[in-house]
């Protein structure tokens, strides 16, 4: 009986965290930032579409793609704080 129980609460713990990380991805967005926008700024301010046909990894001056909560929208500006710039550009 306590090896059943003991299954049972390991497995309610796994579903546990796997619930946690989905809600967790579900309240991440990743949004375009408008041309030239240099990293170091303290914001970014969203657009519609991508700055640059060539938006790599990050080690470039400019932000092409942030990924930050949910609920910004074109115009809007992120702090620079609270996302993770992916992708930058030349």
């Amino acid at each position: 009986m306590k090896k059943i129980k003991l299954a049972v609460l390991a497995g309610a713990l796994v579903l546990s965290a796997a619930g946690g990380y989905a809600n967790y991805q579900m309240r991440s967005q990743y949004y375009y930032i408008v041309p030239n926008t240099p990293v170091y700024n303290e914001s970014y301010k969203v657009a519609l579409e991508e700055p640059s046909g060539n938006c790599v990894a990050t080690g470039y001056d400019n932000v092409c793609l942030v990924n930050a909560a949910s609920g910004y929208e074109q115009g809007d500006f992120i702090p620079s704080t609270e996302c993770i710039v992916v992708s930058t550009y030349p």
